[in-house]
Parts: structure tokens; C-alpha cells; sequence
């Protein structure tokens, strides 16, 4: 300030304050008008939740403050814009710390920090699952049986039940006797398949054609089995039935006086 026993400007002298905690940062700038010579600046009233660590790690904070005055008893005569300029009289402040917060220490405490509650509130939430598919019915169609070297071609029809909300591509596991084929499910429920003809003929012995659907639970997993559903068949010209009954009559008695 200017004494005022040599001067004619007026006092008390005001002084402008302006700058940012944060240098860079337009968040953290301020300005105040005071005739105080000591300005307590309140972090809180800047920027919520700006802490001096904010301000240690992102540089000192740049600081200004101007001399205003009153000429001959006038108005205050002042041009913010002027007196923020480099030829404006302000002065840049120099920054001291005060009680800085010491090092850490060098060892951390022997004992680490207990664990989180044991027990959470509430049960977490189950993964999504899929929708069950299911196999409703099976039936094989099986032509004459010929000497094939191919195997011997069967037909295998199915209806399946598919929710909108099953996991993509489940498959059909079709079983004749001990062979077992995957099917692709597709839109017509129809598929050939091709067999030796000693499994086609033990499988209808033995009734043990029969199928079952896998599908997943839900998205990655393994493929879940259904259970196994028996197919009927039919066969296109089976064998005749045996000849009637035997004569009520044996034949007769050999020659009782051999030759």
C-alpha cells in the first residue's frame, strides 16, 4: 500500500485477489475484494471436495493481488480486465506450506486389515438360464432290408417343442441298439440315416430304437441330456407270416420189413 502522510490517495487501501487454486484449472478460480491485509480463502466455497492433496499434486496455485485505490474522494476507479494485465500492477504470490503432512512410513502395520463381512446381506443373483426343449415323439420308418454296402437307409421322424427362449441349436441323440448318431434339428422333423443291417435287425428285436434331446442350461455350459424317449417303427414288406398249422396227421410208420 502507499503511506498515506505521502501520498493523496485515499485509505483504507482495498486489494483485489484473483487467481486459481489449480493452476490451469478454470473450476478452481476466484476473486475478492478485501481491505484486509490477511484473506483466509475457503476451499468450499470454490470447488466441493478440493482437498490439498489436489492441489500438491497438480502444481502450485497461481495466485494475484492488485492495489485498488480512490482519487480525490472519487467512485473507485478500476478496470478488472487492466489491472489483471502484465502491465496492470499485479504481483504474483509466492506459495509457503505450512505443517506439510509427513512421509509415510517405511513398514506397513503387521497386521493387514480384517476382511469384509463374511456373510452378504442378501443372496446374489443367479445366472439367467435357458428354457427346457423337449422331445415329443420319435418314429422310424424302415424299408426292406437288402444287402446294402452303404448300410441299410432308415427314416427317422420326430416333433420336438422348442420355447422362444431355449438356447440356440439343440440336438437329437438317436440310438439303435448300441449306435448312437447326433441329428440337426431341422425344420422338416425328418431325417435318413444309414445303418448296418445287423443293428437295424437287432434294434427291432430288441425294441431298442429310441432318442433323446441335448440342449444347453444356460449360455457356455455343457450340453445337458433329456431323457430318453422310445421310438416305434414300422418295416415295408416284413417276412410272411409262418405256414399254418402242421397235419393232425404224422406220417406214417416206416416199412416194418426193411428191403
Amino acid at each position: 500500500g502507499y503511506p498515506k502522510d505521502t501520498t493523496d490517495i485515499l485509505a483504507p487501501y482495498t486489494y483485489y485477489i484473483y487467481g486459481e487454486i489449480i493452476s490451469g484449472d478454470s473450476q478452481t478460480a476466484f476473486e475478492r475484494s478485501t481491505t484486509l491485509q490477511t484473506v483466509t480463502i475457503d476451499l468450499d466455497d470454490i470447488r466441493p471436495k478440493l482437498t490439498g492433496l489436489d492441489i500438491a499434486t497438480n502444481g502450485n496455485p497461481e495466485i494475484y493481488i492488485v492495489t485498488e485505490f480512490n482519487l480525490h474522494g472519487t467512485d473507485r476507479c478500476c478496470d478488472y480486465d487492466k489491472m489483471k494485465g502484465a502491465n496492470g500492477g499485479k504481483v504474483l504470490c509466492a506459495i509457503t506450506t505450512s505443517d506439510p503432512t509427513t512421509s509415510p512410513t517405511k513398514d506397513p502395520t503387521s497386521d493387514p486389515t480384517a476382511d469384509p463381512t463374511r456373510d452378504p446381506t442378501t443372496d446374489p443373483t443367479q445366472r439367467p438360464t435357458y428354457a427346457e426343449p423337449t422331445l415329443t415323439s420319435c418314429h422310424i420308418d424302415i424299408p426292406g432290408i437288402y444287402e446294402i454296402a452303404d448300410g441299410q437307409p432308415i427314416f427317422v421322424t420326430y416333433a420336438v417343442n422348442i420355447p422362444n427362449d431355449a438356447a440356440p441349436q439343440p440336438t437329437i441323440q438317436f440310438w439303435a441298439d448300441s449306435i448312437s448318431r447326433d441329428l440337426i434339428i431341422n425344420d422338416q422333423g425328418r431325417m435318413t440315416l444309414n445303418l448296418d443291417q445287423s443293428v437295424i435287425e437287432k434294434a427291432i428285436l430288441d425294441n431298442s430304437f429310441k432318442a433323446r434331446i441335448a440342449y444347453q442350461t444356460y449360455y457356455g455350459s455343457a450340453r445337458t441330456n433329456g431323457d430318453f424317449k422310445s421310438c416305434d417303427f414300422t418295416t415295408n414288406a416284413p417276412t410272411p407270416a409262418p405256414t399254418g398249422d402242421p397235419t393232425s396227421d404224422p406220417t406214417s410208420d416206416p416199412t416194418k420189413d426193411p428191403t
